[in-house]
């Protein structure tokens, strides 16, 4: 039986590439809402009447699949049923569902993820970092895509988002790295790849160099890399001109009665990072190239606000408007591009039990090739099975292997997808998934 050698759980997608694959587009919002709903003396513009108008006309004009919201105020009732009924419902009326809202470190502001329910649905919400009472958790959604053949291949592709708004203020870099060192140390000690992932909100960073930032794009672990999608690292704050279209703080030069912060535009606070597999496209989403956005940035504004002089004109005159009252932070979004039938055809090991383990296996042109790269397995013995999908054993042959490569044919099995198992001995290796096309 097939799970005599495979310790693992796996979804196996029966692919057949002569299908038409249907190719999505999904757009990503995040946004840091400046203490939305929370109204004071000193801020009567929070009132959610105006911040609902300013949001709805943003929403509308961007037209998100998933929408990721950063300092709002910590009250259930507003951030699950309010923002849905009076800003979402108005889109597009019972189409938007949201992640668990956690609230484990006790501050008073939270993040929520909001997504449309004909394409994703949610598979869990996990709070990964909640230990700095002075931030919201950073929480880690897993989205799951649905696919229009998913009923039928059983083959779920997931998104996985995690949403964040770090401590802000130039003197708490060291407090940004411990907060997303802690996020990082979560997943490094649960997750053996980063397959598709993203990390979004406001990070508060002055700089790539940044603790913060460096723990995520330069971590120990190299599965757990994440890329700035733009590639335009360096010191933002410090020379805001070289970064004018990235910049996504401050909105305004004036106080406006939100409590918000002036200053003019001159900082990059606001990103949306992508994990390898999305960049590379390695398993069915892939990043579109030069679409990350900060919506309402025409990069002619630096230290200036965004409705003074010249002209802002990369968004209609009413949206501009809109982001400088909604919020001191621009939105920002990026694509995906999303191919169901673009899947990853690894599979993970999770017993190395022998050297056989170093051996590869590939699939091209109607065979099956082992790989040897290892001197001291020439001239052994193991074991080559192949089964399908169901776990029946197609192909049980003792093969020898070489000190390069050997080939054998498989063109009698029919277009489909396989594991290959090879053992040695007592010991075993799942080597990989294979997608065979007569193409």
């Amino acid at each position: 039986m097939l799970s005599r050698y495979l310790l693992l759980s796996f979804a196996l997608l029966l692919f057949n590439t002569k299908a038409n694959a249907q190719i999505d587009t999904i757009k990503i919002l995040s946004y840091n809402t400046l203490n939305y709903d929370e109204v004071s003396g000193s801020c009567p513009d929070n009132l959610n009447y105006k911040k609902y108008k300013y949001m709805r006309d943003i929403f509308k004009y961007t037209d998100p699949d998933i929408i990721g919201l950063e300092k709002m105020n910590l009250v259930p009732i507003f951030v699950e049923d309010s923002i849905p009924a009076f800003v979402l419902d108005s889109l597009c009326n019972g189409c938007w569902d949201h992640s668990t809202l956690t609230y484990n470190s006790g501050y008073g502001k939270c993040n929520l993820l909001y997504f449309k329910k004909s394409k994703f649905g949610m598979s869990s919400t996990k709070s990964i970092y909640s230990a700095d009472g002075n931030i919201s958790d950073i929480d880690l959604i897993q989205l799951y895509y649905k696919d229009s053949s998913l009923l039928t291949t059983k083959d779920t592709i997931f998104l996985n988002i995690i949403i964040v708004h770090d401590k802000s203020g130039g003197s708490s870099s060291s407090q940004r790295g411990t907060e997303i060192s802690g996020a990082m140390a979560w997943l490094d000690a649960h997750i053996h790849k980063l397959t598709n992932y993203i990390f979004m909100g406001d990070f508060n960073v002055t700089g790539s160099a940044e603790p913060c930032f460096q723990a995520m794009i330069a971590p120990a672990n190299k599965n757990l890399d994440f890329n700035e999608p733009t590639g335009a690292l360096g010191s933002w704050s410090s020379f805001p001109s070289n970064f004018g279209k990235y910049l996504t703080q401050s909105t305004r030069t004036a106080d406006l009665p939100d409590c918000g912060a002036s200053g003019g535009i001159t900082n990059w606070f606001d990103h949306i990072l992508c994990s390898d597999f999305i960049m590379k496209g390695t398993d069915a989403f892939t990043y579109v190239p030069n679409s990350f956005t900060v919506i309402g940035q025409d990069g002619n504004h630096v230290n200036k606000a965004i409705i003074d002089p010249p002209t802002n004109t990369s968004a209609p005159a009413y949206i501009i408007n809109d982001i400088y009252h909604m919020s001191e932070h621009f939105p920002i979004s990026l694509q995906l591009a999303i191919n169901p039938a673009h899947r990853y055809v690894g599979i993970e090991e999770v017993n190395k039990a022998s050297e056989i383990e170093n051996i590869a296996v590939n699939y091209y042109n109607g065979r099956l090739n082992i790989i040897n790269n290892n001197q001291d397995l020439v001239g052994k013995e193991a074991h080559l099975e192949i089964y399908n999908l169901l776990g029946k054993n197609l192909f049980d042959k003792k093969i020898k292997i070489d000190n390069s490569a050997s080939s054998i044919d498989i063109s009698f099995l029919p277009e489909g997808c396989y594991v290959i198992v090879l053992q040695d001995g007592n010991s075993y290796v799942s080597r990989s998934k294979i997608v065979k096309t007569d193409y």
